[in-house]
């Protein structure tokens, strides 16, 4: 007869509404931020700020909103550690495709396939080469 599975301890009282309210606050910062670099963005395209690439403006945004951040927590205004976190799934599933997707459709085709020779000879050599470096690494310091 197989063995029951233990019941977990359900939450309830202050302990749940403070992890509901960490929740509440990491999803409206997640989207505020969003929603500030895409008004960021179109301002960029409307005004006309070529020189300015994209992804520039977008992560000083990010480095403005870590100061900000900063300083809240310093003068004891409120503590958003957990909601400031930025994990690594959160990069590989919601922000990494998006960026291969729009580098890949925006690529000129002429000048990939122009320059297809050097770059898989990089993409293979380099790769490795990067991979004797890093296994050779693992192996001696380990």
């Amino acid at each position: 007869m197989p063995t029951p599975k233990p019941i977990l301890p359900l939450q309830t009282g202050v302990k749940a509404q403070e992890e509901e309210q960490s929740s509440g606050l990491t999803i409206f910062f997640s989207l505020l931020v969003i929603g500030i670099c895409i008004i960021l963005v179109h301002l960029l395209i409307k005004f006309k700020l070529h020189f300015l690439p994209e992804s520039v403006a977008v992560v000083s945004l990010g480095i403005l909103m870590g100061g900000f951040i900063k300083i809240i927590e310093f003068q004891e205004l409120a503590n958003w550690k957990e909601e400031e976190m930025f994990r690594p799934n959160m990069f590989f599933l919601l922000l990494l495709p998006p960026i291969i997707f729009e580098s890949g459709y925006s690529l000129h085709k002429g000048n990939f396939f122009q320059n297809i020779g050097s770059i898989s000879l990089f993409a293979v050599i380099g790769t490795a080469i990067s991979a004797f470096i890093v296994g050779g690494g693992i192996y001696f310091l380990g």
